[in-house]
């Protein structure tokens, strides 16, 4: 099954790091900053420069890494894998590890996704679809993971 056209931006929000960091980032300071730009006075030019500037990387984050994955997707391939370790970092992190082989060769790479329902439903040696990059076989993401 090909579930490459199933790509979901709320699934790349709610479980890939690195786009949950994109945004959650900029409207953690949102919430800090924009309260005491409020008040006049020096500090508050800096504080608006400031959240302009964490606005702008957040952005530039989203836009790199949704871009990034949605690449991959375009051109991979879908392979059958197997879940090869969870390593939960933290309270709201886990880093899954999967191996799953393209074209007679093995591969194991790893993601770091946010930790919820779905990614704690995941367990050693259950089988997943993987989306592999063939040109770069190490590009790789669970199926399950990115779908709507």
């Amino acid at each position: 099954m090909d579930n490459r056209n199933h790509l979901s931006f709320r699934a790349l929000l709610r479980h890939d790091a690195y786009i949950f960091f994109g945004y959650m980032l900029p409207l953690a300071m949102s919430i800090i900053i924009l309260p005491a730009a409020m008040i006049p006075g020096p500090p508050t030019a800096f504080s608006l420069g400031l959240l302009v500037a964490i606005l702008a990387i957040g952005a530039l984050v989203l836009v790199a890494r949704v871009g990034f994955v949605r690449s991959v997707y375009r051109k991979s391939e879908i392979v059958k894998g197997k879940i090869d370790d969870l390593e939960f970092i933290g309270r709201g992190w886990v880093r899954i590890t999967y191996s799953y082989t393209l074209a007679g060769q093995r591969y194991s790479t790893s993601n770091r996704v946010v930790k919820n329902e779905i990614t704690t439903s995941f367990f050693p040696r259950k089988e997943v679809l993987v989306a592999v990059n063939p040109q770069k076989p190490r590009q790789a993401f669970v199926v399950e993971l990115y779908q709507g």
